[in-house]
């Protein structure tokens, strides 16, 4: 999306692509193209702002997937420490023989 420039005059043209190409659409001058300039610029700014979002939330779980696995291997090394072990899947106390 931008700005072009014939002569002397800027008009504002929409791009996107059709079956591989890029088509150019006229959008206008003056008032209404600067509104949809704005506008555009407004909504690529959004997208920025979700996109950091996005990877900050995608930090944030694998931080707590990795608090998620420590702590999982901390608990088991303290359950076999104390004489525990796991019976179809329950942990249990050794028995004193």
């Amino acid at each position: 999306m931008g700005w072009e420039s014939r002569g002397s005059k800027k008009y504002y043209y929409v791009k996107y692509r059709q079956d591989g190409q890029v088509v150019s659409l006229y959008t206008g001058v003056g008032r209404v193209a600067e509104a949809l300039a704005a506008r555009a610029a407004g909504k690529r700014q959004q997208q920025r702002e979700a996109e950091e979002a996005w990877a900050e939330y995608k930090k944030v779980g694998a931080l707590l997937d990795d608090i998620r696995e420590l702590t999982q291997i901390l608990t088991q090394a303290t359950l076999l420490a104390e004489g525990y072990h796991t019976h179809r899947g329950q942990w249990k106390k050794k028995r004193d023989d």
